[in-house]
């Protein structure tokens, strides 16, 4: 005959076994549940920072652009059009919004010399607007699904006719 001892030396039970598998899932569940959370986190914060960089890009393009401009107008309410000299000639720059691209999002492009490159993705408006005699407010917002972002700038023009 056995003695008590000599029988828990035989192994575990089914009732360790179980125990120790909800324990373990229970674990891996919470684990996976705080990874999954951090990633959505990351994203979020990524997509933010991407609209962000997008509008404060497009913004300094403008801000430059119409800061060294002779010329400013703004037409049809989507499409900027500078003049500026470059040496004896007067060069004619347009900035509007297009999906030349086709990818679904708005992209500023800047058309120079006849050839439009992009500027900056994800923008939804641009306004250009002239305040009084030389100062413009340039005004850029940029959305992705839920997340969007907005820069506003008051400029002046170095010469203003």
């Amino acid at each position: 005959m056995l003695s008590l001892p000599e029988q828990r030396d035989k192994g575990i039970t089914l009732l360790e076994v179980l125990l120790s598998l909800i324990i373990t899932v229970i674990i891996v569940n919470m684990v996976l549940s705080l990874y999954l959370d951090q990633y959505r986190l990351i994203s979020e914060v990524r997509q933010k920072a991407e609209l962000r960089y997008a509008v404060f890009k497009a913004g300094q393009v403008l801000t430059s652009a119409i800061t060294k401009a002779e010329e400013l107008s703004w037409i049809n309410g989507d499409t900027l059009v500078t003049k500026y000299l470059q040496g004896e000639y007067l060069i004619t720059d347009y900035y509007y919004l297009d999906d030349k691209d086709a990818d679904g999002n708005l992209d500023l492009y800047r058309k120079h010399f006849g050839v439009s490159n992009p500027i900056a993705t994800g923008l939804t408006e641009i306004s250009v607007l002239e305040e009084r005699k030389g100062l413009w407010e340039i005004r850029l917002i940029a959305s992705k699904g839920s997340q969007r972002s907005e820069w506003v700038k008051k400029v002046r023009q170095r010469i203003c006719r």
